[in-house]
């Protein structure tokens, strides 16, 4: 259904990432939500998405409407939507951790030798 959306809207109050908001731009759908931790991190402002005043349920109409008749702004923002979302895969989310781990394992017996 989000490669059929023609914009994801996330009215969330907060959100620890917003995954949804990724796997709709991984379909090149953008996204609208409120401008709340997490959303700010997903969403980037008229590049992916649209983020709205907390609470503002007009300008949420408004970013809905904007979106819904402005086709050039649309497709803007989801080819870039499209793009951002390719940072984030579990395959890279992997081995980004993979590493983390890795440096943490060897500092730890790197300070093992030295005392």
């Amino acid at each position: 259904w989000l490669t059929r959306a023609h914009v994801l809207l996330t009215p969330s109050i907060r959100e620890g990432w917003g995954q949804a908001v990724i796997e709709a731009n991984a379909h090149g759908t953008p996204a609208i939500g409120y401008n709340v931790p997490g959303l700010r991190d997903s969403i980037k402002h008229m590049k992916t998405g649209i983020l709205v005043p907390y609470g503002d349920i007009k300008v949420m109409t408004k970013a809905i409407i904007t979106l819904t008749e402005d086709q050039e702004l649309w497709r803007k923002l989801a080819k870039n939507a499209l793009e951002w979302a390719k940072q984030f895969s579990w395959d890279k989310s992997t081995e980004k951790f993979e590493r983390v781990l890795f440096k943490l394992y060897m500092e730890n017996s790197l300070l093992k030798c030295i005392t």
